[in-house]
């Protein structure tokens, strides 16, 4: 029978796989033969005594499960259905997906297990190609304006920090992780609380990805901008290419992402409707990793037995009704600048600690004002990010970006985290009224204190 342990515990720098030991241990049974973790997550509540609990599914023999059941932390397994079952479609239907970031390329892979035939376009260059573009705006600061770290295949969040948390509870999120194991990405993310591939993984599994595309006979261009789109009878029937080549078919998926600012005013111009949202907008904040690790972890974050520390901090105006938070926080991560994103490799263990304060704001400003906003806000010419200093301090240390513009280092190796360099601020605060800065800095006056 399969029953389900909910709080195994081991300590850190213990192996996973000593899972099943400890279950036998704690239960005084034999040792399942048959077992898988399925929920893993860090519990630093109490600093002296941090550990690692885990729920388990084990089989066991049907006259021990009886007893078993009766103890608290046990319970029946049940099978959830499978969240994303295979459907078959009528042949001869074609969709045309425009974006192979991750909605594109999912979207793509569905389309095309239930038979439709798929041609996806994107306008970036492969990943293997992207990389080299990307390596040349660093090193030499030369843009390649349809390959960089937003456009291209995997998308933005291809040279992203890596996290595949989600907030969402929707059941295709387990399919999701499925098939990026499958397309070779650590079967660890099934269960882990915090699930990391890191920026460096996430390359190997979208090439893995493209490669099942197509061998279900997916048509996959890249280099290929949608400039237009093809419509008769009041409905889409297809696009209209940078390069002037049209393309039918049934239906149009756009998943051209958020950074795709041209294809929105295109939309706008033919007429699609569109509404403005609420959005939020912010900055990349610094501090020491070493001081994270001793907030969240205590004495033992200096063994180096746990991953690098991460937190998670709110604070609502009760006057303004605003509200200031911290957001893709990447452990011993640096930034990208384009608007300036943050990243983070698999093994996480820098100097400093990098992460996002965002201002909640609401829909002012006019037609395309978030669009307009971030293109001028960053900072100066070459591609470089504006930066500066709070000066706070905290158990002694300096707090939150200590450094002068210009003299911020990333991973103690002298280097800057925005790849070209910084330039003083000014530009956001005007460019947001002052009440974006504002808030931000008087929730960071609040940090070392709520740390």
């Amino acid at each position: 029978m399969k029953l389900v342990f909910d709080d195994i515990r081991l300590r850190p720098g213990m192996d996973d796989s000593a899972v099943a030991d400890e279950l036998a241990k704690t239960y005084y049974i034999e040792k399942p033969a048959t077992w898988r973790i399925v929920l893993k997550s860090l519990d630093a509540r109490h600093k002296n005594r941090i550990v690692y609990r885990y729920r388990v599914v084990a089989e066991v023999p049907d006259d021990a499960a009886e007893a078993l059941l009766k103890r608290k932390g046990v319970s029946m397994w049940r099978e959830e259905p499978a969240a994303v079952s295979p459907k078959r479609c009528g042949a001869g239907r074609r969709v045309i997906v425009v974006g192979a970031g991750p909605a594109g390329l999912f979207c793509a892979l569905r389309l095309s297990r239930a038979g439709v035939g798929v041609l996806l376009l994107e306008r970036g260059f492969e990943v293997e190609k992207r990389m080299a573009h990307i390596g040349r705006l660093k090193a030499e600061g030369l843009l390649n304006p349809e390959s960089n770290v937003l456009f291209g295949e995997g998308g933005a969040g291809a040279y992203s920090d890596g996290k595949l948390t989600t907030r969402t509870r929707r059941p295709e999120i387990a399919w999701v992780f499925a098939t990026l194991t499958e397309c070779g990405a650590p079967e660890r993310i099934l269960y882990e609380q915090k699930p990391h591939l890191g920026t460096d993984g996430l390359a190997p599994v979208v090439r893995a990805l493209r490669d099942t595309l197509l061998s279900l006979g997916a048509d996959v261009r890249f280099n290929t901008r949608v400039d237009d789109l093809i419509i008769s009878g009041g409905a889409v029937r297809g696009v209209i290419t940078a390069a002037g080549d049209a393309h039918e078919a049934d239906a149009v998926v756009l998943a051209a992402g958020h950074s795709a600012r041209d294809t929105g005013e295109m939309l706008l111009r033919r007429g699609v409707f569109m509404e403005k949202k609420p959005f939020a907008m912010g900055v990349r904040v610094e501090h020491p990793a070493a001081l994270i690790d001793e907030i969240q972890y205590g004495p033992i974050a200096r063994e180096k037995l746990l991953p690098a520390a991460d937190y998670r901090l709110v604070h609502n105006n009760g006057k303004t009704g605003r509200a200031v938070y911290s957001f893709c926080v990447c452990p011993g991560g640096g930034g990208h600048q384009f608007f300036f994103r943050g990243r983070g490799p698999v093994r996480q263990r820098h100097e400093l600690f990098e992460a996002g304060r965002r201002v909640y704001q609401r829909g002012a400003g006019g037609d395309g004002f978030a669009v307009r906003l971030p293109r001028g806000a960053p900072g100066g010419s070459g591609f470089s990010a504006c930066a500066g200093g709070t000066g706070l301090r905290c158990r002694g240390r300096r707090f939150f970006g200590s450094r002068p513009a210009g003299h911020i280092v990333c991973a103690g190796r002298g280097r800057p985290v925005a790849a070209r360099g910084f330039v003083p601020p000014g530009g956001v605060s005007r460019r947001s009224g002052g009440g974006a800065s504002r808030l931000d800095r008087r929730r960071d006056q609040g940090g070392p204190k709520k740390f």
